[in-house]
């Protein structure tokens, strides 16, 4: 059975997209140990400015990939929120500092 437009656009694009933005304000509320904790919060939501639109269009060219199962297709679209979600935990976690 092949995948319908509507399902590549919900479970490749919508779903992570959805995913990025919870876990960007989940990130967001835990306490810093970020260098300017007050403000390490600011940095994540700027983060999830940027990160929207570019996970858009790259999860819009994965769109157009031959998947065969809706799990594919989410699995190709949170690629790019995996990576961001993974920066901005250990961005507010004050790892950074200690890497940096």
């Amino acid at each position: 059975m092949a995948v319908q437009n509507l399902d590549r656009l919900i479970y490749g694009v919508v779903l992570p997209i959805a995913v990025l933005v919870v876990g960007l304000i989940a990130v967001m509320s835990i306490d810093s140990r970020a260098a300017a904790a007050e403000f390490a919060a600011l940095a994540v939501l700027f983060m999830l400015v940027i990160a929207v639109p570019v996970t858009l269009l790259v999860n819009l060219a994965v769109m157009t990939s031959n998947a065969k199962t809706r799990g594919q297709y989410f699995t190709r679209g949170m690629i790019v929120p995996a990576l961001v979600l993974i920066f901005a935990i250990v961005y507010q976690s004050g790892l950074w500092n200690m890497l940096t």
